[in-house]
């Protein structure tokens, strides 16, 4: 699988499970200093592949409807450090 880094050595530590249309979300992260994780896929990634990208050190998933957050997914977000979970459709969780 492959991921598109910006701004790599930022502050905070963010991944996005699909390219967002637009520019504002990225740049918004941008401004806060957040080192951005972007999938280039088009499939819908496996919790498998979603840990993988969390990694050891993550504090916030952009992620999709289509993927399967249950206990696994929030679990190895909270390992890593990660507060917020959200949606493309603006759903915001935190934990």
């Amino acid at each position: 699988m492959s991921w598109r880094v910006v701004n790599e050595g930022g502050t905070y530590r963010v991944v996005v499970t699909k390219e967002l249309p637009g520019t504002r979300w990225l740049d918004a992260l941008l401004d806060i200093d957040c080192e951005v994780h972007i999938s280039s896929t088009t499939h819908i990634l496996s919790n498998a592949e979603i840990i993988e990208a969390i990694g050891d050190k993550c504090d916030a998933v952009l992620g999709q409807l289509t993927e399967d957050w249950g206990e696994e997914l929030f679990t190895a977000l909270k390992a890593a450090g990660g507060k917020v979970r959200a949606s493309q459709n603006s759903h915001l969780t935190q934990h």
